[in-house]
């Protein structure tokens, strides 16, 4: 059971230590170590529960992406911020090029 936390110990290293995520966490440790006594009532070794178990369990990624992670809002708004200050500078630059334009031909 050490391998199992320690694989979600590291799953989990770089989301932010809120109580949504320690929640999170708690009930997928909860589950994935019901899934091992499962299977080692099966008749499996417990390293080839818990090797199974990490390997049907997959990435997290899908998790993280549907918590509403606080820090996750903040890059997000900081990226359309930076898009919208691209864009602006840009459409600036095609009106000043075009007023140009027209004034000399």
């Amino acid at each position: 059971m050490k391998r199992l936390n320690m694989y979600l110990d590291r799953l989990f290293e770089d989301l932010p230590n809120s109580e949504q995520t320690v929640k999170v966490k708690e009930e997928i440790t909860r589950d994935l170590e019901e899934k091992v006594a499962d299977l080692i009532e099966e008749g499996k070794t417990e390293e080839d529960a818990v090797n199974k178990v990490i390997v049907e369990f997959g990435d997290i990624e899908e998790i993280k992406r549907e918590m509403d992670l606080p820090q996750n809002t903040f890059n997000r708004k900081r990226e359309l911020a930076r898009i919208n200050l691209n864009f602006s500078i840009w459409g600036s630059a095609l009106i000043i090029a075009l007023a140009v334009f027209i004034n000399f031909y």
